[in-house]
């Protein structure tokens, strides 16, 4: 019963190194398609868009709270 255990494990080993490799290898190709200045302008807006979603991750509530979740909730629209 051992060696079926073995050949499964040796299996998916294996197949998980030339994975990772073949993945390896297509970043590496991707990373090297790209110049420098296209791969400055995807991490600035990767960090554009990750500070964006984070400010309005922590100021939603507070905003929700002052003008009200919805538009007929706001005190601003009763006067």
């Amino acid at each position: 019963m051992w060696y079926i255990y073995f050949i499964v494990t040796n299996f998916f080993v294996t197949f998980s190194g030339l994975l990772q490799g073949q993945l390896h290898y297509l970043l590496g190709l991707a990373q090297a398609a790209l110049p420098v200045a296209a791969r400055f302008v995807i991490g600035a807006l990767t960090i554009y868009v990750g500070f964006g979603v984070l400010g309005v991750a922590l100021f939603s509530e507070r905003v929700s709270e002052r003008f009200g979740t919805l538009p007929h909730q706001s005190p601003y629209l009763e006067q």
